[in-house]
């Protein structure tokens, strides 16, 4: 059996849990980076979804999971196996008369924006959140899901990324204060490819709107200093560095961020310093409240808002034109 960082992340979440000293069990984890093993069968799954993902985007027709991890009469005993029979099950079909291919929205731009219903996972933990929202680590951003949870049970892909990161903030805060936590989530990444695989399975997504969370803005200044360090020193703890490539690739192409990407960056700074006061005892990152932020952020995009699109106004004198009197008989003057 394959042993990946995400088990042995599980294990030292339950090693903290159980007061075990894991180092002393264990040794440096670290150590086993360089150990050639078999992809584990959770890694492989991703990437024949990732696959899967990427081929709805030029392919009609696309297998359920079932079809996709295990065809009927095809046996997948490695990578390579797997892609042959996923790129032969997704290709079209022969027939005298080609049919239309079902035309599907583009989710790749836009998969932030779908409402879906609390991941199992995500929503397990949302009670206790809702018990320790007085916690200043939590409470921050809550009451705003609180409200959609309550209205509708649902929150976008994007939003449920940044509850991710508060439930993590409130499991490390509960083992800085009290040693311990019954808090263990699995990787963001199978969170996100289970709620791609979702939107997916939907015939008709629901996409949210919210112009206070989509529109790209510069970085905040107190996000942008933490996040210029972060990666300039490479101090990224695995638990907040997750997820982090596409921050990085939108921040590398445009300099911006959404009001939204910028709320969850703020969660996983915030986690980032929870982490290394666990493991230091002290952290250099300090942050405004998440309010001041977002409304900084806000001001800005209102801003920008008034120098692109307010128009010019030109203001023209007009010259007072009396009008001409048409021309009068003489003789009738006189008369």
């Amino acid at each position: 059996m394959a042993i990946t960082e995400a088990d042995l992340e599980k294990l030292r979440l339950l090693a903290q849990k159980l007061h075990i000293n894991y180092k002393a069990l264990f040794g440096n984890p670290t150590d086993t980076r360089d150990i050639d093993l078999p992809v584990h069968p959770e890694i492989n799954r991703n990437l024949d979804e990732e696959q899967l993902y990427q081929s709805t985007q030029s392919t009609p027709n696309v297998p359920d999971r079932k079809t996709q991890s295990n065809p009927q009469g095809v046996s997948s005993n490695s990578p390579k196996q797997d892609n042959a029979v996923l790129h032969s099950t997704t290709s079209t079909p022969n027939s005298t008369t080609p049919s239309q291919p079902t035309k599907r929205p583009n989710f790749s731009s836009n998969l932030d924006k779908v409402l879906l219903p609390l991941h199992p996972v995500l929503k397990q933990y949302w009670e206790q959140l809702e018990k320790d929202a007085c916690h200043e680590t939590v409470v921050q951003g809550h009451l705003e899901f609180q409200s959609k949870i309550q209205q509708t049970g649902k929150l976008t892909v994007g939003e449920q990324r940044e509850l991710y990161q508060q439930i993590q903030n409130l499991a490390w805060s509960e083992i800085n204060h009290n040693g311990r936590t019954d808090i263990v989530l699995p990787p963001l990444a199978h969170i996100v490819n289970d709620l791609r695989s979702q939107v997916l399975t939907e015939a008709q997504p629901q996409f949210s709107s919210e112009e206070n969370r989509d529109t790209p803005v510069p970085l905040h200044p107190e996000i942008a200093s933490h996040w210029q360090s972060l990666e300039a020193n490479k101090t990224w703890s695995s638990v907040a560095n997750q997820y982090n490539n596409p921050l990085r690739e939108k921040l590398s192409k445009t300099g911006k961020l959404t009001i939204g990407e910028q709320r969850e960056l703020y969660q996983k700074i915030l986690l980032q310093s929870q982490v290394e006061h666990h493991n230091k005892g002290q952290t250099n990152i300090s942050l405004p409240p998440l309010n001041d932020v977002i409304q900084d952020l806000l001001n800005t995009r209102s801003q920008i808002i008034n120098n692109t699109y307010t128009p010019k106004v030109k203001v023209h004198s007009q010259k007072s034109h009396t009008p001409q009197q048409p021309p009068t008989n003489s003789q009738e003057l006189e008369l």
